[in-house]
């Protein structure tokens, strides 16, 4: 099992990020961690990552092979 990165836990992003429907959004998100695996929208073992959503106001994971593009946002 790989570890972790850790560097991006706390920091905000601005993501463009296509979900398991194949909708493409922008989301604000602040990473709470990293991991590998499943999701119960996500089948096949991936990487993801674990954030506070801002938009939806609440924890969603993003698996990270959907992230189109993303921005660091200095806070």
């Amino acid at each position: 099992m790989r570890k972790q990165p850790t560097v991006l836990i706390g920091k905000t992003f601005n993501i463009l990020y296509k979900n398991y429907r194949g909708i493409v959004e922008k989301r604000k998100i602040t990473v709470v961690s990293t991991f590998e695996g499943e999701t119960e929208y996500h089948s096949g073992h991936q990487q993801f990552i674990k954030a506070h959503c801002h938009e939806r106001n609440g924890i969603r994971d993003f698996a990270a092979n959907d992230v189109i593009e993303f921005s660091f946002v200095e806070e």
